[in-house]
């Protein structure tokens, strides 16, 4: 099935069509929040300004000529070979000429954002990028040269990947595979091959949309007579099986963020920290994580706790955590100590990641108290893979309760050094010692219990901002918060144009989940992320400690938030 005279789809191809009389919008893929699609605008016509509160947006026009008009900056003209990029919350819309069709191809997700694009437009790049390709507002980001392949990222946060890339006539690349990444090609200019091992090679031209799932081996081939470029998007969130099922037309599972993972392992690692090994319950090869992510376990009776994970992010059979039983446990790690055996199958959201890498940091200080190691973990594994430059400063009471020694040592080798305070934290790390020069690019990560946490923002409070990240397993501030000052307000659901009340002794979320509004959610105490609610307009008491004062201007956490008085929240829902 041909999409247009312009844009031709393979291996997907029976996904997507123009229709010449009406507009038509397709999703080639969406999975965890990425989506790749083209849309066909009609000559004359205008979108409404709109937003996407947590959705950054690159355009790459396929065919045609418009405007990308603003509320608050001037209208970009655009043509064929135009890029855009608009960051999440900026208010935009479409607007055609009343001869031509305009045809887009957006890629939008949460893992591009606008730092990262201004991180990148700082660079001193050549600012022209071909005659085949302009770029809006990242142009000095990109360059081709006739005299040599360049590569250069437009975007890179989180995982995802866009770039545009010069292929030389009579270039073969080597055969190649990205374990953890899928990739859609989009061929700009020019004719070739994508080859593969595997798989009959496929020809393109400009226009051609290919799609690669991760791990498959696969090269790029030229002609003699003509360069070939190449705009790619690459990310974990943009699976083979998404693409599949939509070539099959399947209906995805009723809850797609959940899993089914067996316990193929569990190991004491010390008197009160046990290492719990998972794997899915039906061999299939696991979702992708970043260093830094967290595993929602559902318990029962309703109990949901989150855990970070502490295995290499590369090794897709597998999740690892570590889990310290409690004293004061509310059910969650006194659950897992002694219901869980060798064999049981449990029900687990999908990875999510508050607590990421700062992907322009030059050097990275990881700073883990007690069970606030296994963050730690995935991270020593990402970026010992990508040699960049890291030391570990690990706090326990002994050696004894010291989890997971044996592979930090292996891991980290020389880039480690361990803390032993007997119990006592006066005998402890020197925070005033370590943290008392940063160099530039050196970024600090910490997790562990709140004194150190706190100790160390203290001790660091001179650092750059942004360039301090911290994870916390416990909300203290809420434990300051009287629950007989809360009073009852209204909130107001966008979408479902639904209007409800929260009384002064529920919270956001016990309400949605009373009125049929499934969330995701964990921790119920505003410190895991799980239940992030796009806020659209009100000022919202926020009460968690994982949003930032930026992402506090359009999300809240939907169990502890509350309205600040007099106002109603429209949330994106």
């Amino acid at each position: 099935m041909a999409l247009s005279e312009v844009v031709e789809i393979h291996e997907i191809a029976d996904l997507t069509e123009f229709s010449e009389a009406e507009r038509i919008r397709k999703k080639l893929l969406q999975s965890k929040g990425t989506v790749c699609e083209f849309v066909c605008y009609l000559p004359g016509q205008n979108t409404v300004l709109h937003k996407h509160p947590i959705q950054d947006e690159i355009f790459y026009v396929v065919q045609g000529t418009g405007h990308i008009t603003f509320e608050e900056h001037d209208d970009i003209a655009v043509k064929a070979g135009s890029v855009v990029f608009v960051p999440a919350g900026t208010v935009h819309g479409i607007a055609t000429n009343d001869k031509d069709k305009f045809v887009v191809m957006f890629t939008k997700g949460p893992g591009v954002t606008g730092k990262a694009v201004k991180a990148f437009m700082l660079g001193d790049i050549p600012s022209s990028l071909s005659s085949d390709v302009e770029i809006h507002e990242i142009a000095d980001l990109t360059e081709f040269s006739e005299e040599e392949r360049i590569r250069k990222k437009l975007l890179q946060s989180k995982g995802m990947v866009c770039e545009f890339v010069n292929y030389l006539p009579g270039q073969h690349t080597v055969l190649h595979k990205h374990p953890m990444q899928d990739e859609i090609f989009y061929v700009v200019q020019g004719t070739g091959l994508i080859t593969f091992e595997e798989h009959d090679d496929i020809a393109v031209k400009a226009g051609s949309v290919v799609f690669v799932p991760a791990g498959t081996v696969h090269g790029i081939a030229t002609n003699d007579q003509d360069k070939l470029v190449v705009m790619f998007t690459k990310g974990p969130g943009i699976t083979g099986k998404a693409a599949k099922s939509l070539m099959l037309g399947e209906k995805p599972a009723a809850n797609t963020n959940t899993l089914k993972l067996r316990t193929t392992a569990i190991e004491n690692l010390t008197p009160d920290i046990k290492k719990f090994v998972f794997e899915s319950a039906d061999g299939s090869e696991l979702p992708a994580f970043t260093a830094g992510a967290h595993l929602t376990l559902h318990l029962g009776n309703d109990l949901r706790r989150c855990y970070s994970l502490a295995n290499d992010p590369a090794d897709r059979s597998k999740y690892v955590t570590g889990i310290l039983k409690d004293p004061n446990s509310k059910g969650g790690s006194e659950w897992m100590h002694t219901n869980v055996s060798v064999g049981d199958v449990l029900t687990v959201d999908n990875p999510l990641n508050n607590f990421e890498l700062a992907n322009n940091a030059e050097e990275h200080i990881l700073l883990a108290g007690g069970i606030g190691i296994t963050p730690m973990m995935s991270m020593g594994h990402h970026l010992k893979v990508s040699g960049e430059k890291v030391h570990l400063h690990y706090c326990t009471k002994s050696v004894e309760t010291t989890a997971f020694k044996q592979e930090i040592d292996e891991l980290f080798g020389d880039d480690v050094t361990y803390h032993h305070d007997g119990g006592d934290p006066a005998n402890g790390i020197n925070l005033a010692e370590v943290l008392k020069d940063q160099p530039e690019g050196r970024h600090l990560y910490i997790c562990g219990p709140s004194g150190l946490i706190n100790a160390a923002r203290e001790k660091s409070s001179h650092w750059q901002d942004n360039t301090v990240h911290f994870e916390v397993f416990a909300n203290t501030a809420l434990e300051q918060d009287d629950e007989n000052d809360n009073v009852a307000f209204e909130i107001e659901l966008s979408q479902s144009n639904l209007k409800l009340t929260v009384p002064k002794d529920k919270s956001i979320l016990e309400v949605l989940r009373a009125n049929g509004k499934e969330l995701n959610y964990s921790c119920e105490e505003g410190y895991c992320g799980s239940c992030s609610v796009g806020l659209l307009s009100g000022k919202a008491d926020h009460r968690d400690v994982v949003l930032s004062d930026e992402d506090r201007k359009t999300k809240i956490q939907a169990c502890v938030a509350r309205a600040m008085p007099g106002e109603t929240l429209v949330l994106d829902l």
